[in-house]
């Protein structure tokens, strides 16, 4: 059932408005809601796909194109994303239009009070069969080809960047110890992850927790999502709390799995920063990922800002 509290973007300044009104988007509005005079507007930061915001009198909705329905229209469903409204194809792109309205995001102090809320969250997605099945069918199911699949899409975008990246041996190092681990993961059945559950891609309204931003939805293994949430968010001596939460034993190869996955999540956001040629924040990534692949604690909290 969809709410009408949910609200996708948490930040009321939308200066920067499209100088000119795309048809496109006005003429789905028109044949969705049968109203015209929609002012459209571009958020005022980057999202993984093209995305906008249509107001008419006080109805606001979000529009987000080249998506796929299926997956969000499921997440919709079961209250984990804004209230789908309307989707479909226009001059052969998908669509969705989803709800919005005001939230805010949640700070580090509230995920740490707030643990079991959490990882019921997660386990809500994480279990769910039916959007285990409409994933299935693009997605590798045996759990070395899907390990291996996350590796070639490493070393495919590190190919783009490599100069910057690998400055010293260390790092060199690192990576090939990275791809000599995956051998040794212990396979356990793949889950339903988001791939990126950071602290902006989610809404907190009222008391209630929302995971935003599913356009990598995918199947893989379920401690994907949780080493990062863990790493960046949550205080160490609270980890096993948390797992307990989850129904997950913290064993040692638990948390192989775990230091492995994060050392490849902070490998590609480093890519993914030099790819925008921020040295600073490469580095800054790349310090997580060394610290990850030995095992190590977080050296950047508990005082930084992720």
């Amino acid at each position: 059932m969809c709410h009408n509290y949910i609200r996708y973007i948490a930040q009321d300044d939308y200066s920067n408005i499209l100088s000119t009104v795309d048809k496109d988007i006005e003429k789905i509005l028109y044949n969705t809601f049968k109203t015209s005079g929609w002012i459209i507007q571009k958020p005022p930061y980057g999202l993984s796909k093209e995305t906008y915001v249509a107001q008419n009198g006080p109805k606001r909705v979000f529009i987000k194109f080249e998506v796929n329905i299926p997956p969000l229209k499921r997440v919709s469903d079961l209250g984990l994303a804004p209230c789908l409204l309307s989707s479909g194809t226009y001059h052969n792109r998908t669509y969705v239009i989803q709800q919005f309205v005001k939230g805010i995001i949640p700070t580090r102090k509230w995920i740490n009070n707030n643990l079991k809320k959490l990882a019921e969250l997660i386990k809500s997605y994480h279990s769910d069969k039916e959007l285990f099945y409409i994933l299935k069918n693009n997605s590798k199911l045996d759990y070395k080809n899907n390990v291996n699949d996350s590796l070639k899409f490493v070393e495919k975008q590190l190919e783009e960047v490599k100069q910057i990246i690998i400055t010293n041996k260390n790092i060199e190092n690192g990576i090939k110890k990275l791809m000599n681990e995956s051998k040794n993961l212990r396979p356990v059945p793949l889950t339903v992850i988001h791939t990126d559950p950071n602290y902006k891609n989610m809404l907190l309204v009222g008391n209630r927790l929302y995971i935003l931003d599913w356009d990598d939805v995918r199947i893989s293994d379920p401690v994907r999502d949780i080493a990062p949430l863990l790493w960046w968010y949550i205080d160490k001596n609270k980890w096993p709390m948390f797992f307990n939460y989850l129904g997950i034993e913290m064993i040692d190869s638990l948390m192989n799995r775990f230091y492995w996955w994060m050392a490849r999540q902070s490998l590609t956001i480093a890519i993914f920063f030099a790819k925008k040629n921020d040295v600073k924040k490469v580095n800054k990534y790349l310090v997580d990922f060394a610290a990850a692949l030995n095992h190590s604690d977080n050296p950047r909290l508990p005082t930084s800002d992720i």
